[in-house]
């Protein structure tokens, strides 16, 4: 480095003028063709003008070779004596004319080596839905394709052959999962490793999936026989989603004897899985359903009361149906406390008058509806020579 000798006055400014010269050199970026992502490790050799070596060079973590400062001025050729693994070699020399005070740049691209993953799927048993035998190819099943890093590369979908494959991918190991199951089968679990190791390679999977079971369960009980004027309670069991699938906007509906009863307060249970939900109802006056409560857990226990007086409704007005809304629940999903509904009867009803309550729960499962359905039957008793009938309970 220069050094200069400066001579200050007091009051005065100095000025010291500096002269940089630019630095001439090389830089290498070396990326891939498709991802323009950079490779590392990728060996070259430089030659001068008279062919002679300059020396052998290897790309960082940035996929660059950096030469600024270490080259004079003149012509050089650069040749890639390496690739790094996984991509084909470029073994076609470039010439570069490195000019003083200018960084030349340039970059080479390599295309990786590539494989391919294909899937077949079948279904494991018979579907009584599809009526498809085990073994047959499934259409519509949607894999991804993941790095082992976790980002997804791919996409693919089965054909009518069952078949699903890839689009040509870089050598290395990949997760595959499937994420949508074809209709009427259930999702397989299982994530697969395919390990891409040499260019040309085609790993191949068969996965099995078994069929969707769809079934959704009520009943309900209360007494077999009842008064004028009694208050009873109707208790809903046995309420379930038995599928194998989660079911969408799964419900439970229960619709009121109201030519003999009238509904007291609505008890709603808890429910085996961590859900909100909402409970809604109709009245004589209504043909769409109200909110009576939104927001509930399914954890905690309501008592929620179905007053005339306390919903605001009308003169003559009364609750007819309840509806339990709850949204997609999981396979498995089911009442843990009981709901239960508290009527009273009305006065003025003949002697052996058949009270019916009914009741039905379901939900839906991409296109199709499970149901089921319940009812429970009391008979009004009075005797006058001997008193009122107890009420006695049973199924």
């Amino acid at each position: 480095a220069e050094s200069k000798t400066v001579l200050v006055k007091s009051g005065k400014p100095t000025v010291v003028e500096v002269l940089n010269t630019p630095e001439s050199g090389l830089r290498l970026r070396k990326i891939e063709s498709i991802t323009k992502q950079p490779i590392y490790n990728t060996e070259f050799m430089l030659f001068d003008k008279s062919n002679k070596v300059v020396g052998v060079y290897y790309t960082d973590n940035r996929g660059i070779i950096d030469f600024v400062g270490d080259l004079p001025a003149g012509r050089y050729t650069l040749r890639e004596t390496r690739p790094a693994p996984g991509y084909f070699g470029d073994d076609v020399p470039r010439t570069v004319e490195i000019t003083a005070g200018e960084v030349t740049e340039i970059v080479w691209e390599n295309e990786p080596c590539r494989g391919q993953i294909v899937i077949t799927k079948r279904s494991m048993r018979f579907n009584a839905v599809t009526n498809l035998p085990a073994g047959s190819p499934l259409a519509g099943a949607v894999f991804e394709v993941f790095s082992v890093s976790g980002n997804l590369v791919d996409r693919m979908v089965s054909d009518a052959k069952g078949v699903a494959a890839s689009k040509p991918l870089p050598l290395g190991v990949y997760v595959v999962k499937e994420v949508t199951p074809p209709k009427y089968y259930t999702l397989n679990p299982r994530e697969f490793l395919a390990d891409l190791r040499h260019n040309g390679d085609i790993v191949r999977f068969e996965v099995l999936d078994d069929n969707v079971n769809l079934g959704v369960t009520i009943r309900k009980k209360g007494p077999n026989a009842v008064t004028p004027g009694q208050v009873f309670l109707y208790d809903l069991y046995d309420i379930a989603n038995t599928s194998n699938v989660p079911l969408q906007n799964f419900y439970v509906h229960d619709r009121l004897p109201t030519d003999a009863v009238r509904g007291a307060k609505l008890f709603t249970g808890t429910w085996s899985a961590r859900l909100t939900y909402r409970v809604t109802y109709k009245t004589n006056y209504t043909s769409n359903y109200k909110v009576l409560a939104s927001g509930l857990s399914t954890q905690n226990q309501y008592e929620l009361s179905l007053h005339p007086n306390v919903l605001g409704l009308m003169w003559g007005e009364y609750v007819t149906d309840i509806r339990f809304e709850f949204g997609t629940v999981p396979a498995g999903f089911r009442s843990v406390a009981n709901p239960k509904i508290q009527v009273q009867v009305l006065s003025g009803l003949a002697k052996d008058y058949k009270i019916v309550n009914r009741a039905d729960a379901g939900g839906l499962y991409i296109d199709t509806w499970e149901t089921s359905m319940t009812n429970w039957l009391s008979v009004l008793a009075v005797g006058p020579s001997t008193g009122p009938i107890l009420p006695k309970t049973g199924f």
